[in-house]
């Protein structure tokens, strides 16, 4: 797997966790938007979202949320096996150690959370 693949991955899988946190939500008991390990992954994956789009921070809805998840996944897919530069998936998607470990710490602490399996 080259460095191209391994970020479109993990901004797919990234995507994917958000819109199951924001449909657990959706459908779960009321406590469980308010519980502070989902909200914080919602918060991080929106922001991440957020940057990949160039749309500016602020409140978003969850609908528009799961909305731009959808903008995101079709630009991903339209540009995949395109010969775009290495730099192109950099700057959608800056990834390091750090952030991917973030990213799976709060996912976990947020599935926990929500009592997903």
């Amino acid at each position: 797997m080259n460095e191209t693949d391994f970020i479109r991955r993990q901004l797919a899988l990234e995507h994917a966790h958000l819109r199951e946190l924001l449909e657990a939500v959706r459908a779960g008991a009321p406590g469980l938007r308010n519980a502070r390990a989902v909200l914080d992954y919602i918060e991080w994956g929106s922001g991440r979202i957020l940057a990949q789009l160039g749309e500016p921070a602020g409140a978003v809805t969850q609908d528009r949320l799961l909305g731009l998840i959808d903008v995101c996944a079709t630009r991903l897919e339209s540009q995949t096996g395109r010969a775009l530069p290495l730099s192109h998936w950099r700057r959608a998607a800056p990834l390091s150690a750090d952030t991917i470990l973030e990213e799976r710490r709060l996912y976990a602490a947020a599935r926990a959370a929500a009592g997903l399996p």
